[in-house]
C-alpha cells in the first residue's frame, strides 16, 4: 500500500513545491505528515482549513480602501474613497482610516464600490458603523457603482437606508 501511495504521489511535483518554501508548503507538509502520522480524514480536514485561513488572508491582503478625490473633478467639501476587492470579514479594518477624515473638512463622502463584487454580513456591519459615526459628525454618505450583489446585500441589511445611492461616482459628485 505504501509503495502504491508512493508511486501516485508525483514527488516530483511535491518536491517543487517543497523548494519555494511557500505558505502552500507549509500546507502541504502539515497535511502530508497528518496523513503519515495521525489519519487521512485528520490531515485532509486540518488541510482544508489552512487552506482557507490562508485563502482568506490573501483574500484581506487585496482589499483596500483609499481616497481617490485627486481622480475626479469634485468640489470643495467632497471626497471620493475607491472600495476595492471583495469586503468580508478579514478586511473590517480597511474602514478605519475613512473615519480619520471625520474632523477635517469633507462634508460629503462618496464610496465608489466599483471593483467590489460582494460583502458579507461582518463587513456590512463595519460599513453601517462607518456611515453612523460619519452622520453623528454631520456628514453626508453616498455610495456609488454598487454591483447588484452588494446591492441587495445592503439594502437586505438596511444601509441603504440612510445613503443616497448613484449609478457612478461623477454622478454622485455632481448631485452631492
Amino acid at each position: 500500500l505504501m509503495r502504491v501511495a508512493w508511486n501516485m504521489s508525483e514527488r516530483h511535483h511535491v518536491f517543487e513545491m517543497l523548494r519555494h518554501r511557500s505558505a502552500e508548503s507549509l500546507v502541504l507538509l502539515i497535511t502530508l505528515g497528518l496523513t503519515v502520522f495521525v489519519d487521512l480524514v485528520v490531515a485532509v480536514e486540518v488541510g482544508v482549513i489552512c487552506a482557507l485561513v490562508l485563502f482568506a488572508k490573501r483574500m484581506a491582503d487585496t482589499i483596500d480602501v483609499r481616497e481617490q478625490t485627486e481622480r475626479y473633478v469634485t468640489r470643495d467639501g467632497q471626497v471620493v474613497f475607491s472600495v476595492e476587492g471583495p469586503l468580508f470579514f478579514g478586511a473590517i479594518e480597511m474602514f478605519e482610516h475613512v473615519l480619520h477624515h471625520i474632523h477635517d473638512e469633507p462634508d460629503v463622502f462618496i464610496f465608489n464600490f466599483h471593483r467590489c463584487p460582494v460583502i458579507d454580513v461582518t463587513a456590512v456591519e463595519e460599513v453601517r458603523r462607518v456611515v453612523r459615526e460619519l452622520k453623528a459628525a454631520d456628514r453626508r454618505v453616498v455610495f456609488a457603482h454598487l454591483s447588484a450583489p452588494v446591492r441587495q446585500t445592503l439594502t437586505h441589511y438596511g444601509v441603504l437606508d440612510s445613503v443616497d445611492t448613484f449609478e457612478t461616482t461623477q454622478e454622485a459628485i455632481d448631485a452631492s
